[in-house]
Order: structure tokens, then sequence, then C-alpha cells
């Protein structure tokens, strides 16, 4: 049925994938780090003044920082499952918004359900290719478009939109959060500067 239900049983079913996806990257990452040596072994390599390797150069010091990292992992984990239903739920509420904004008569439920009908194992897809290095980024950066397209026309479909407001009922989110990082980029980096030429 294409109903919110369903849309949210098929993306819980991308969340658990994709938190599942972090556990196993995190312990991965560990392992890593447990063949160099633990963080002292990293720590030695990178060829730091002795003043601050010392203060790494205990097995307490080791035990409390893959103690904190286990914690990272799972926490990661349950971000992870968390964002991808809340970022769903949210994002699509943007769109069904804006849609309803420029003369869309979609219902949220319908327009969550054909979302969620190409979300779901694009989200899945993503999640595994980020075991491949440089190029599963790549794959994941040309899914991401290829999603944004077929989101417009969902929103084309479900909301009876001509092309030109479909297109900008997608985009104007794109837009608003690619601003934004910008500024945020733009202010810290300003912060940044001031923090450093006042020293």
């Amino acid at each position: 049925e294409a109903t919110l239900t369903t849309a949210l049983i098929w993306m819980a079913i991308a969340a658990a994938v994709s938190g599942i996806v972090a556990l196993i990257t995190g312990f991965m990452f560990r392992s890593s780090v447990r063949a160099a040596g633990g963080w002292q072994g990293i720590i030695g390599q990178l060829g730091l003044p002795d003043e601050f390797t010392s203060q790494f150069n205990s097995a307490a010091v080791d035990a409390v920082v893959q103690t904190q990292t286990t914690s990272a992992i799972l926490s990661a984990a349950l971000w992870t499952i968390l964002w991808t239903l809340g970022g769903f739920l949210i994002g699509v509420g943007i769109l069904f918004l804006i849609a309803r904004v420029l003369g869309g008569t979609g219902a949220y439920g319908r327009y969550a359900y054909l979302i969620a009908t190409f979300s779901a194992p694009l989200t899945i897809v993503s999640s595994i290719l980020g075991f491949i290095p440089a190029v599963g980024a790549c794959i994941a950066l040309l899914l991401s478009i290829y999603g944004i397209i077929l989101t417009y026309f969902a929103t084309k479909v479900e909301h009876g939109l001509t092309q030109g407001k479909a297109i900008a009922a997608v985009l104007i989110p794109i837009a608003v959060g690619v601003l934004l990082f910008f500024c945020i980029t733009t202010v810290f980096i300003g912060a940044l500067a001031a923090i450093m030429g006042a020293q």
C-alpha cells in the first residue's frame, strides 16, 4: 500500500542496514588501530615531540581510549539509524510543504511512499559503497544525483506540478542547504582567522 507506514518500514530497514554497516566500519577501524600497536603506536609513528607522546605512553590511557572508541562506534551506529529515519521524515516534509506552496495537491503519506521506494535502496547501496575507498564515495555521489532526479519525478507526479515548479520544489531545499553550508563555513573560517590573528 502507498502509505506512510509502508514508507517508514522500508526506511527502517534501510536505517538498520546503514547502522550495521556503521558498526562494521567502526570495528574494522578499531582493528586497524590495534594492528598498528594501539593509539600509542599510531601517535609514535607521527613523529611528534616526546613531551607530547609521553602523555599517551601508558596502558591505562590506551585502555580508556579503546573504551571511548567502542562507545563512539556504538553511538555512531545509533545516530546513523536515527538520522536515516528522522532525516527522511524531515526531508519529505520540507519537500511536501514547498510543493504545496507551489500549488501541489499531493498527500504526504503517498508522497513519502514514492520517495521511500527509491530512497531505501539508494541508502542501503550508498552505505555498502562506504567500504570502497574513494571510488565508493564517487559512486555514492552519482547515486545522490540520481536520487534528486527521481525526487523530481515523484514530486511532479504526486503533486501534479508543472516541470518548472517540480524542479523548483526539489532544488530550493538543496540551494538553501548549500547556502547555509557556505555561510557557516565562512563564519567558522572568519572566527578561526580572528583567533589565530589574536595570538
